[in-house]
């Protein structure tokens, strides 16, 4: 064998191995970036239900604070004031 193939095998070796490695390393980081980017939709889905509880929270009391003012006597005193 030629020196000259010898050396281009051996090229040919070192980018192929070189070329493997890369590729290992996309798929480890690919399959941690999935991992990563499902726990963060998971996390999401959470807030997004905390917010809404949150909300309906807010929603209620508002509703209940209205609730006393139309029932409150005074209420009904002004209203018939205001309607005379």
């Amino acid at each position: 064998m030629s020196k000259e193939v010898m050396v281009v095998a051996i090229i040919a070796i070192i980018f192929g191995y070189l070329a493997m490695k890369q590729w290992s390393f996309r798929n480890r980081n690919s399959s941690k970036l999935k991992q990563r980017i499902d726990m963060l939709e998971t996390e999401i889905a959470m807030l997004r239900q905390f917010a809404n509880k949150e909300q309906a929270e807010n929603i209620e009391q508002r509703l209940q604070t209205l609730e006393k003012i139309v029932t409150d006597d005074g209420y009904e005193l002004k209203r018939d004031i205001n309607s005379l």
